[in-house]
């Protein structure tokens, strides 16, 4: 299904573009697979990103360069709220920030060898 998704995309596209911004690292993956079998090379034909932060982003070719929530942080902070919101009896405890990491890696290496040239 999604392999269908994905080549409905590209089929209905003027050009190829010069990035992609996948929502999840399986998504980024099964986009791997299409662009290797349609000869659409990565990063150079097109960069990707994906959101997720899988742990074997690293070892696909080329590298998946990740935007990493940390899941299991937020999880951690989620259930701990919930406890805090129940033994407290508050309604609400603000704004909670949990940071993010970006695992700058070889499926983008083409912007950033255009952004060392400026």
């Amino acid at each position: 299904l999604i392999e269908k998704d994905i080549a409905n995309f590209f089929t209905n596209i003027k050009e190829i573009p010069t990035a992609i911004l996948c929502f999840s690292d399986f998504y980024a993956i099964c986009l791997y697979k299409y662009l290797k079998k349609h000869n659409i090379n990565i990063p150079y034909d097109i960069c990707v990103l994906s959101i997720g932060g899988l742990l074997g982003g690293g070892f696909c070719e080329p590298s998946l360069s990740t935007l990493d929530f940390d899941c299991n942080r937020i999880g951690r902070q989620a259930v701990q709220t919930i406890f805090e919101l129940k033994t407290k009896s508050v309604s609400s405890l603000g704004f909670i920030e949990v940071p993010y990491y970006l695992n700058i890696r070889d499926s983008v290496r083409k912007l950033l060898e255009k952004k060392a040239k400026l």
